[in-house]
């Protein structure tokens, strides 16, 4: 959150900059060229996986709904007609999402999206830039062309706000049916749990689709700050952006820093002034009246709560854990890593060092399963013969399990072929093959912004077995990125 907002104040101009900058004119050289196509490929795609992903879910809804009422007629025919024509209902709102003609009949927004008032100011104020309407018509048809694929965009993402408020009526529907039975089959029940999770994981999944937008890209972020050393442009956005039309003008607002938002001290100042104009005890009146509403504002969150709202407008589904990673597409499930294993100098090798490699999947927060290989080198007999050369391959899987924040039980399986590899026949015939079965722990540490460090101690339960013998306990330092 502390990104987007950042990222939201960005655009409103509510920084300060050098004044070697303040009397800066845009050129046409300011604008990178991949720009344009940069925003366009990024809200193409995005409106993409809006439609795909609600046809998605509203086929599955669709197939539960018609489950649900041949259950339920053979329960009880007369309260089957409540699901009516599903398939054609849940395709008719698949069909407004991509019509540009059918609209809804009402009109929802999401949250503020700081990425499409930012593209959507920034593109405005360049389209009435006289220096660049000028210079090349090309760069007009660009901007206008940008600036409707923002708005298709955001109308996409308001009639998806619909259909996640249309399907969340019909829950409540189908529940309200449902509870009037106090012996309903366990299948049907069963089966609405279902139905539950789809309406819940759709809503989830435009949630997800949303804050990918909100982050922005390197190029859209170096263009945001030439912008923002344009005064004309912090000018403009100050009183036409989306954000800045949400809260009154500041009291200063001619100030050289040139707020669009109330400053703390504004606010205290303001609260100070009402207070004394209420007279000797104006202070504890004023207190009486934040204790009031703060009394209210908690009622309102857990009536909230009870009807299965959250803040963001997403229905909670207490019944079930839900999955974070269900909602992310296959990529975004990935893990990737690499590890180092080191093995000391015997009679029959040299001292070598396993470098391995892994690409896990994400079953849910909690768990991850991969696959993966290493390559031994050897490094000679000691300091004094130093020889490198490749001694052997492996391959692996693995199954990791959260057990605290930063431990995770970790298992798998091994084979390694202990010898230089002279041909690929090696791969048909595995009796050669040293094989090994793991079980231990995995710390996992913070290095970076997205790589992570992990430490691993593992037990071989088939070390006794290895000709020669190898040590029971395995030691891996590596990093998942």
């Amino acid at each position: 959150m502390g990104k987007i907002f950042l990222f939201a104040l960005l655009t409103c101009g509510c920084f300060s900059y050098g004044q070697t900058d303040e009397n800066r004119d845009l050129s046409l050289n300011d604008i990178p060229s991949r720009y344009f196509e940069t925003v366009d490929k990024k809200i193409a795609g995005l409106d993409e996986q809006i439609s795909k992903q609600t046809e998605k879910y509203l086929k599955a809804l669709s197939k539960q709904e018609d489950a649900l009422s041949r259950k339920l007629s053979k329960y009880d025919s007369t309260s089957a007609t409540l699901f009516g024509h599903a398939n054609q209902e849940f395709a008719d709102l698949a069909r407004k999402l991509n019509s540009k003609s059918e609209k809804f009949s009402r009109i929802l927004s999401g949250p503020y999206m700081p990425y499409l008032d930012s593209m959507q100011g920034s593109l405005s104020f360049l389209r009435e830039s006289k220096q660049l309407v000028t210079a090349s018509g090309a760069i007009k048809q660009k901007i206008e062309h940008s600036l409707e694929q923002v708005r298709l965009l955001q109308e996409k993402l308001n009639e998806a706000e619909n259909i996640k408020y249309i399907i969340q009526e019909r829950q409540e529907e189908i529940k309200q049916l449902l509870s009037k039975y106090t012996d309903l089959p366990k299948n049907i029940s069963r089966f609405f749990g279902k139905y539950q999770r789809e309406v819940y994981y759709y809503g989830q999944q435009i949630r997800e689709l949303r804050e990918t937008l909100n982050d922005p890209g390197k190029l859209e972020e170096k263009m945001l700050e030439v912008l923002n050393r344009v005064p004309a442009f912090r000018e403009f956005i100050r009183k036409n952006s989306m954000l800045a039309s949400l809260f009154a003008p500041a009291v200063n607002a001619g100030s050289p820093v040139d707020p669009s938002l109330q400053t703390r001290s504004q606010v205290q100042q303001l609260i100070q002034q009402r207070a004394l104009s209420s007279g000797p005890n104006g202070q504890q009146i004023l207190n009486q009246q934040i204790q009031a509403a703060q009394a209210q504002l908690t009622q309102l969150k857990n009536k909230l709560n009870q009807l299965g709202g959250s803040a963001n407008g997403d229905m909670n589904m207490p019944n079930f854990r839900p999955n974070a990673e269900k909602v992310k597409s296959l990529f975004q499930r990935l893990e990737y890593s690499v590890n180092l294993q080191s093995a000391r100098a015997s009679n029959y090798f040299p001292v070598t060092s396993d470098f391995g490699f892994s690409i896990g999947y994400k079953l849910n927060p909690n768990s991850v399963i991969g696959i993966g290989g290493s390559f031994k080198v050897g490094w000679g007999k000691d300091w004094n013969h130093i020889h490198i050369s490749g001694e052997g391959v492996g391959l692996r899987t693995f199954v990791d399990w959260k057990v605290k924040e930063g431990i995770w039980l970790s298992g798998g399986a091994e084979m390694n072929y202990m010898e230089r590899v002279s041909s690929l026949e090696i791969f048909k015939n595995y009796t050669s093959w040293q094989k090994s079965a793991l079980l231990g722990l995995r710390k996992r540490y913070n290095v970076g912004k997205k790589l992570k460090g992990n430490l691993q101690m593992l037990y071989d339960f088939l070390h006794d077995k290895h000709v020669p013998r190898t040590s029971a306990l395995l030691f891996r330092v590596g990093y998942n990125f």
